[in-house]
């Protein structure tokens, strides 16, 4: 009899180290998944100088992702590399990305753009300027609200907006939740196993 205690008692420490070793790894998950501060970005308008670069069509790419651990991945890579060969094999390789791709004539402007995403995201902006201090060197956006990219001679700029904040109100009450939830249940836990040990005589 005392054996069977004994073994029920080891199987719900058990039960519980596991659920709350699940509880631990899902909140370091989410944290590294997701940007601590959420690209936020409602409109984009852009805008070509007039005969930049060599009076040549400019690409240029948005890229959005939840996973802030892609980011030096997109800026490691180069611009000229991104749109020959890369962006197609990073849309495959990561299909929660999001990409918004556009071919500027110089002298033009385009938008404002609706690009508002419901998810949080970090930003990285691809210029495809072929000559100039941007030319091969993406960089991270990380303003909100309504942006102006600015194709010049030399570089490609971000305008308006506002700086993006951290995550705040429900999303933080949430990783506190957890957090408490499963110090709750650690609680409880020990208490059950201090019930068991009482009934089995330890």
């Amino acid at each position: 009899m005392a054996d069977w205690r004994i073994h029920r008692l080891a199987y719900v420490a058990l039960v519980a180290m596991w659920f709350l070793s699940g509880c631990a790894g899902t909140a370091e998950q989410e944290a590294q998944l997701e940007p601590k501060r959420p690209l936020k970005i409602e409109t984009l308008k852009l805008v070509a100088a007039r005969g930049v670069n060599d009076n040549s069509p400019v690409p240029v790419d948005l890229v959005r992702v939840p996973n802030v651990t892609l980011l030096p991945e997109l800026l490691s890579t180069e611009t000229r590399t991104w749109f020959a060969e890369s962006r197609d094999r990073f849309r495959n390789a990561y299909p929660d990305a999001y990409i918004d791709s556009w071919e500027l004539v110089p002298g033009t402007v385009v938008g404002p753009v609706d690009v508002e995403l419901d998810v949080d995201v970090a930003g990285v902006l691809f210029c495809g300027l072929m000559n100039g201090v941007d030319a091969g060197a993406p960089f991270r956006i990380e303003q909100d609200g309504e942006l102006t990219i600015t194709v010049g001679d030399t570089e490609c700029s971000v305008g308006g907006g506002e700086p993006s904040r951290e995550k705040s109100g429900w999303l933080s009450a949430l990783g506190r939740g957890v957090a408490d939830g499963a110090g709750a249940v650690w609680s409880f836990t020990v208490q059950a196993t201090n019930v068991l040990a009482t009934l089995a005589g330890f």
